[in-house]
């Protein structure tokens, strides 16, 4: 089983940045510019094999290298990312997901919010998506 290391990718970390624009344009992302933490999944060679941003509590480019995929990586990536936004005290989470995506972000309390293009939807984690179903039945 392979072990990987889980680290912050800073902005000084050229090598880190270069590997973070190369994952992300395979996966067909746009890095977002706006990044207040970018966690980056490394092998034991430290090369990068997933990825995820947040910016306040959005998420964003979520990636995982095709050749790491089905190891749970993004499960893994998500479980960090949504940790650290709940101990900053952030608890109503957002992202933009293609929609083949969807069950996997409903396993972890995301829920359809609106369309974002022909393929991509708004989503919210389920502590969100409840505030505001209470908001809009009272």
């Amino acid at each position: 089983m392979a072990s990987y290391i889980f680290s912050e990718i800073k902005e000084s970390d050229k090598r880190a940045q270069r590997q973070l624009h190369t994952l992300l344009a395979h996966a067909g992302i746009v890095p977002e510019h706006a990044a207040d933490f970018t966690l980056g999944v490394f092998d034991e060679d430290y090369n990068l094999v997933a990825t995820g941003s947040t910016y306040e509590n959005h998420f964003h480019s979520l990636a995982v290298d095709a050749a790491h995929r089905g190891k749970g990586l993004l499960s893994q990536v998500l479980s960090y990312l949504y940790e650290l936004q709940f101990n900053l005290g952030n608890h109503e989470l957002y992202l933009k997901a293609s929609r083949d995506l969807i069950p996997m972000f409903n396993s972890f309390g995301f829920r359809e919010i609106a369309p974002a293009g022909k393929d991509e939807v708004y989503m919210g984690n389920l502590k969100a998506f409840m505030n505001q179903e209470t908001a809009l039945s009272a």
